[in-house]
Order: structure tokens, then sequence, then C-alpha cells
């Protein structure tokens, strides 16, 4: 699974998406997800901003491994929130236990 990271150096809460999802996603790394930040002042970024009909920021696009829409979030959300949509799309779930325990 791909997760983008669509960011504009405007955005006051852009750092704290980026912040999060720098922090959380290794942790899913050998299940297969990958992430790259998109800076929507570059060339690539407007293309895939267009693409993606990305319209604010910070915004995360999630993609299958075959690059098929899966899902967005936008706006800076809870962790749990975050988490909970990456094991959702990698089709993993954690017990109830590592939840309580933030594992």
């Amino acid at each position: 699974m791909k997760v983008f990271l669509f960011v504009s150096s405007r955005c006051t809460h852009c750092p704290k998406a980026e912040k999060m999802a720098k922090r959380m996603f290794p942790e899913y790394y050998d299940k297969g997800l990958s992430f790259t930040k998109v800076r929507m002042k570059t060339s690539e970024g407007k293309h895939m901003a267009k693409e993606y009909s990305i319209r604010g920021t910070p915004t995360f696009i999630f993609l299958d491994d075959s690059g098929s829409y899966l899902d967005r979030i936008v706006g800076v959300p809870s962790e749990g929130t975050l988490r909970g949509a990456v094991e959702k799309h990698l089709g993993i779930r954690k017990s109830i236990f590592s939840k309580l325990l933030g594992k």
C-alpha cells in the first residue's frame, strides 16, 4: 500500500501531520506500507494534486499496490484514526491489548 501526504509550505498544520506520519509509519513498512511526502509547489506535486483532486493540505491519499485509489484523510487526523486507516487498508488488526498499551 502506498500513502502520499500532500503538504504546502504555507500550511500551518502540515508539519504536525508529517511528524505523526514519520513517527508512526515505520511500524508498517515491513507489512507493505510505503510513504511519500508530496510538496504541492513542485511540478510533480501539482500534477499529482490535479490527478487526485487535492483541494487542501494536509491530505493523506491511500493507494493499493496497483495504484488504485483506496481512501483519503484531509486535515490532521488523530493518531488512532490514521492508524485505523492504515491497518484497515493493509488488512491487519491489532489486539485490544496492543491498542491499549499503544504498541
